[in-house]
């Protein structure tokens, strides 16, 4: 195709560097796919899954011997980390991941780390719960089918959040409509189907 379009042949180095260049470029293009969804997306997806870019890009720098795009991984990885460094310590979207059934505990891999997000979300649950029953005494009449359905849900939660280090281990492989892609994910545990999220 080249001599017919009367282009330089490409050398065995660029196609090497262009194979290498595709390694590198592919988690960043798949989490910027998942990242930039239209439906099923929710705040909860975007700690979990620049964190499991980042140890991708991690772990190239350990298993994958580079001669042409070694840079690119190391610069890569770092500059994900620079732009999302105040995004990856934030409560807020830490809570959103840990309550999302999708992930849970599971993309943390520090005990330490898993440790502080469940109290962080531990608090919040109970502002909420607090918060609630300021707004019941003013109600007096539905107070009490209320502090019943709060009793559950906080009931529910505790369950959850005992059996937290339980949880299987999320890193699987995920059908993209494009490519099979590792998505920081959570496979269930007694059937096939594809986790389901709320509304």
């Amino acid at each position: 195709m080249c001599d017919e379009l009367n282009v330089v042949r490409l050398t065995k180095s660029d196609i090497e560097w262009l194979e290498e260049y595709e390694i590198v470029m592919e988690p960043l293009a798949v989490c910027l796919d998942i990242l930039q969804g239209e439906k099923f997306m929710y705040f909860g997806y975007l700690i979990p899954s620049i964190s499991q870019l980042i140890s991708q890009y991690e772990n190239m720098k350990i298993n994958k011997n580079f001669k042409c795009c070694r840079s690119l991984v190391d610069k890569t990885c770092f500059n994900v980390e620079k732009r999302f460094e105040t995004q990856l310590t934030d409560s807020f979207l830490i809570i959103a991941a840990i309550s999302h059934p999708f992930f849970k505990t599971d993309w943390i891999k520090n005990d330490v780390k898993r440790e502080i997000a469940i109290n962080q979300f531990k608090n919040a649950v109970n502002e909420f719960s607090q918060s609630s029953n300021v707004e019941d005494d003013s109600t007096p009449e539905i107070s009490s089918n209320k502090n019943q359905s709060d009793d559950n849900v906080r009931r529910v939660i505790n369950i959850t959040l005992a059996n937290a280090n339980c949880w299987p281990q999320y890193v699987k492989i995920k059908h993209c409509p494009q490519r099979q892609v590792l998505v920081a994910a959570r496979e269930p545990e007694n059937n096939n189907q594809g986790p389901k999220t709320g509304p």
